[in-house]
This record gives structure tokens, C-alpha cells and sequence, in this order.
């Protein structure tokens, strides 16, 4: 742990840390994949997401890459958080995964929700607009003073899924007043 904090403390890039009942370990791939065009790129390796995992990962990256990508598990979340110290979270949703060890989906929101203790002021907070226990999120998101990027299929999301054609693959989204459209490439 200790060496994880430290090289926390050196790492000079963007961390990215990613939470969610589902779909944590894709979107950490995805966004690795995504962002790799850009600068060297590190991410969670062997779904090591809990305390020792986490400083594990980030003690095995070098210092100077440029995005690095965590997965974060519920499972001591403050902790994860205070090693990580995400530049930006995104979180992907609220699913009952965890009741056999959390009461209700309720308790799994405000857990999950810790991911936000470990950042800064004015960091950035991706929230996942569709999900459920959205308010909880979002005002333990706003509590701790972050700036906020929503993203799913409403009007009032920064970046609205618009459309997909699941036979042509292509999709269309609203990304603030631009309208896109990409074919998604398996």
C-alpha cells in the first residue's frame, strides 16, 4: 500500500478511475483503446480493483504515462479513492450486484459513491444520467465540489445517445450542440 501511495504521488498523467456495478472492466478497456492515440496508456491489470490491487497497479506503471485507467471495486472504496486520487471518475451504473453483501441498491450508491472522497475539487465527475440512484450519485458527486459531465439518452445529458442501428452498427450521438454518427467497429 505504501508503495502505491508513493507512486501515486509521482505519477505526472491524467488518472482515470472507473466504478459502476457492471461494465467497470470494458469501459477500462475501451477508453484504454480510445485514448491510446494520444499518449502511453496504463489499466488495472488482472481485475486487481481493491486496495492492494490498486496500489499493485499503480506502484507497476511508469511515472510519466500519460492516462492511466483504474478500475475501482466497491469493496473499501475509500481507500481505493485515496490511493487513486482520480483526476476524473466515471461511473457506469447502479445494479443490485452487491446485495448479498450491501442491504440495497441504496447502500450500493453511497458505497460506490465513496469514489468520490479520494478526488479534488474541480476534478471531473462522469455520471451515467440513466442510471438508478442517479440524485444519490450526483449529489455526492456535487458535495464534493466536481465538475460534471452526464452522458446516456435524455435531453439534459452532455452527451445523449441519440441512436443505434443494431444491424448497421451505427450510432449517433449528441455530444453538447454537435450531432455525430460513427459505425461502431467490433
Amino acid at each position: 500500500l505504501a508503495l502505491g501511495r508513493y507512486a501515486r504521488g509521482q505519477v505526472s498523467g491524467t488518472l482515470i478511475a472507473v466504478t459502476g456495478s457492471a461494465g467497470k472492466t470494458t469501459t477500462v478497456a475501451m477508453l484504454a483503446d480510445a485514448l491510446s492515440p494520444f499518449g502511453s496508456v496504463a489499466q488495472t491489470r488482472d481485475n486487481a480493483n481493491l486496495p492492494h490491487g490498486v496500489a499493485w497497479n499503480l506502484a507497476s506503471i511508469p511515472w510519466n504515462t500519460r492516462y492511466t485507467i483504474l478500475e475501482l471495486a466497491i469493496g473499501r472504496m475509500r481507500q481505493n479513492a485515496a490511493l487513486a486520487k482520480p483526476d476524473i471518475a466515471i461511473f457506469t451504473n447502479i445494479l443490485p450486484a452487491h446485495l448479498e453483501y450491501h442491504h440495497d441498491v441504496e447502500t450500493v450508491a453511497d458505497r460506490k459513491s465513496a469514489i468520490f472522497s479520494g478526488m479534488a475539487p474541480g476534478a471531473i465527475a462522469i455520471l451515467n444520467r440513466d442510471m438508478d440512484q442517479w440524485e444519490r450519485v450526483h449529489a455526492a458527486a456535487c458535495a464534493q465540489g466536481l465538475r460534471l459531465i452526464h452522458y446516456g439518452r435524455t435531453a439534459d445529458c452532455d452527451v445523449q445517445l441519440i441512436g443505434h442501428d443494431a444491424r448497421s452498427n451505427l450510432v449517433t450521438v449528441r455530444i453538447g450542440r454537435d450531432v455525430i454518427s460513427y459505425v461502431m467497429v467490433a
